[in-house]
């Protein structure tokens, strides 16, 4: 009896379960210190390794979630990522698996492959492989195989540790549908029906680069689909919230029995929506337009005026800044957004340029996606996107009503904003803001801390007056919601900014709310 309990406990400790088959000419290397396995082919020469982690706590995330921040974030294993996480796919609640390159010093290319695995929707595991462009496919395949296994690995450790387990299903039969087959990118169209009676219309646009669009609504509704291949399941949020994030309601992609045409269709009780492919995409994608529009913004905003000759003072209300603290792990705690409020009850997404140099009646009428309505009702602020006002939406997060800086305000200190990211075997530190000082003066500041496997590597790049150069060094001016940065270099910058309290010790400039060291 001592011995079993004993022998469970080592369970508990280790939560690893060594039932995998290795394939013929791999290895196995344990290390029990740091509760991870590796495989790695015997051949030495073989640049490909798979490496399986110990389990962590999802709280309250989705594997989804949990992964693309787990890629989005990490440093690339050697060199640096060569674009964006591609190829992301959720097959299901409990497994999401996703493709990163990179590029190493000696300009080879690698790809690094990683899953996460699931089986009680409380704790998660990870495993990647990392290869190298010229491996054989027959490597590949093995690896793929020994990265795979991590799923049965994981339901073995969950049953072993008495965890249980909560593993998705398939999705009831569709009538007229066929589940599964590869998304064909294009344009659908349908109803949403309850009870058979027609409820509206609806068109969405799926794209090759794996984002969906709702292009009729007043606020255009977009983000990126996942397709569980496995369940037929096709994931897209708005307006079919419900059918991503229960097991009760889904949304499928197939086929219809009839044509023989894509069809998607989705049950949000006690809503249906079925739409049929009706034509292929003839528009640009959100991020490529939004990559369009941020190479626009770069070469300046372009709905400005001359400083002052925009909104003053005594024009706006407010500058709303709402925030909602991240339960992801690593980069920024805080999730920010602010909304410019002018005493006419109008409201702006976002502030690119000081309100004082915002050219308002061009803005309104060339973007006019961005400029909505707001109400108050006593304790939260809520905007109407649409011009007929009908639907006013509170945003997410806690508000507070900032305050204007008083011009000629002179400060002293440093304002700082920071990001940590906490990874497998690393931890990274990235601060950066501004000294500011009585006589009206302002260097740049910014620093990296580095801790690689308990080892602290400091990378300080803090510049102080005397070693800063001509590009972080010059003169600063407050004035209400702007701030101007005169650089010695000659460059002039107008920031939007604010104050959380009357002692200035929360501003936010370079689009980020900054705190006083």
């Amino acid at each position: 009896m001592v011995r079993m309990i004993l022998l469970f406990t080592a369970l508990l400790i280790s939560g690893v379960v060594s039932a995998i088959e290795i394939p013929a000419g791999w290895n196995r290397y344990d290390d029990h210190a740091m509760k991870t396995i590796l495989f790695k082919p015997v051949n030495q020469n073989a640049d490909i390794m798979v490496k399986y982690y110990p389990k962590q706590l999802l709280e309250g995330e989705s594997v989804k979630s949990w992964l693309t921040n787990k890629l989005e974030t990490s440093r690339a294993p050697q060199g640096e990522w060569l674009g964006e996480l591609t190829r992301f796919t959720r097959e299901s609640f409990n497994r999401s698996f996703g493709f990163r390159k990179f590029r190493r010093s000696d300009g080879s290319i690698g790809m690094l492959g990683a899953v996460a695995f699931s089986a009680d929707l409380l704790y998660v595991r990870l495993a990647m492989i990392m290869i190298d462009e010229n491996v054989s496919e027959v490597l590949k395949d093995q690896g793929y195989t020994i990265l795979k296994a991590m799923d049965q690995d994981e339901i073995a450790n969950a049953k072993a540790e008495w965890r249980g387990l909560d593993l998705e299903t398939g999705t009831p039969k569709v009538r007229g549908v066929k589940k599964g087959g590869s998304i064909r990118a294009g344009r659908y169209v349908g109803q949403k029906t309850v009870s058979g009676e027609a409820r509206g219309d609806y068109t969405v646009i799926l794209y090759e680069t794996g984002e969906y669009e709702f292009p009729n609504f007043k606020k255009k509704k977009s983000g990126y689909y996942t397709y569980s291949e496995r369940f037929g399941k096709l994931y897209m949020r708005d307006p079919f919230t419900s059918s991503m994030e229960t097991y009760k309601d889904y949304c499928v992609y197939g086929t219809s029995t009839k044509t023989g045409k894509p069809v998607i269709y989705a049950y949000d009780s006690p809503a249906e929506y079925r739409l049929n492919w009706v034509g292929e995409v003839d528009r640009l994608s959100p991020s490529q337009r939004k990559k369009l529009e941020k190479q626009k913004q770069e070469k300046g905003y372009a709905y400005t005026t001359n400083p002052g000759d925009g909104l003053s003072l005594d024009e706006i209300e407010t500058i709303l800044y709402v925030y909602e603290e991240s339960k992801t792990q690593g980069n920024s705690p805080l999730h920010e957004e602010i909304y410019l409020l002018t005493k006419k009850g109008r409201v702006m997404d976002g502030l690119p340029v000081a309100p004082n140099q915002l050219d308002v009646a061009k803005s309104q009428n060339r973007e006019p996606d961005r400029w909505g309505w707001w109400k108050h009702d006593g304790e939260r602020y809520s905007f109407a996107w649409s011009i007929d006002r009908s639907h006013y939406v509170v945003p997410r997060g806690r508000q507070v009503k900032t305050q204007p800086i008083p011009a000629g305000t002179r400060l002293e200190g440093e304002w700082i904003a920071s990001t940590t990211y906490d990874g497998e075997d690393f931890v990274s530190t990235t601060a950066w803001g501004d000294q500011f000082s009585r006589d009206g003066r302002f260097t740049n500041q910014n620093s990296e801390l580095i801790k690689v496997n308990g080892r602290m590597l400091e990378s300080n790049r803090k510049r102080s007056k005397q070693l800063a150069g001509e590009d972080d060094t010059g003169h600063y001016e407050f004035d209400g919601y702007s701030l101007v940065l005169k650089y010695q270099s000659g460059d002039v910058r107008h920031l939007p900014t604010f104050t959380l309290d009357g002692d200035f010790k929360q501003i936010w400039f370079r689009g980020r709310l900054l705190s006083q060291n």
